[in-house]
Order: C-alpha cells, then sequence, then structure tokens
C-alpha cells in the first residue's frame, strides 16, 4: 500500500501523478486495511533510549598536556647536539 503510494508520488508526468486530494483519499492516509499492531517492545525501547540520552553526562574534553614548544634558538641548538650525537667518526 504505501510503495503504491509512493509509485504514484513519483511519477515523472504532473498528470498521471497523484494530486493532494488522491493522496489524502489514498487507503494507506486513511487508515483503511493498513495493519494496527501495537509495538510494546519497541516502545520501550525507545523511551529507554530518550531517558539515557537525557541523562547523558557530557565531560569536558581532556586538557592537552604536551610540552612547551621550544624557542627556535633552542630548537636548533637541540637539533645540533641530536645531529653531532648521530655522527660518527670513521677512520
Amino acid at each position: 500500500m504505501a510503495k503504491e503510494l509512493i509509485r504514484n508520488l513519483l511519477v515523472l508526468d504532473p498528470a498521471k501523478r497523484f494530486d493532494a486530494d488522491k493522496i489524502l483519499a489514498h487507503p494507506w492516509i486513511v487508515g483503511e486495511k493498513t495493519p494496527r499492531k501495537q509495538l510494546p517492545n519497541v516502545t520501550n525501547k525507545i523511551r529507554e533510549f530518550n531517558a539515557k540520552r537525557k541523562f547523558k553526562v557530557t565531560r569536558p574534553p581532556p586538557v592537552e598536556t604536551r610540552q612547551r614548544r621550544p624557542r627556535r634558538q633552542e630548537d636548533r641548538n637541540a637539533r645540533q647536539n641530536e645531529a653531532s650525537q648521530r655522527l660518527v667518526f670513521t677512520l
């Protein structure tokens, strides 16, 4: 039923496409022949989900604990020290 309604809404030709009156008169919209099932399990799950969502505690983002970037001269000295430590003199 719903698929039939959707197919009629997606017709490219405007003359053949359902207009508002036809849509409102369609049995699926009116509720004729539409299954009316009680879904208690689904309803309970939705309530649980919403309750958890409402009371979810938001935590602040963690504070970064990174070291302060060395100044440029200090950075150059550190790189030179690393390079000199890596040098291996062979004779």
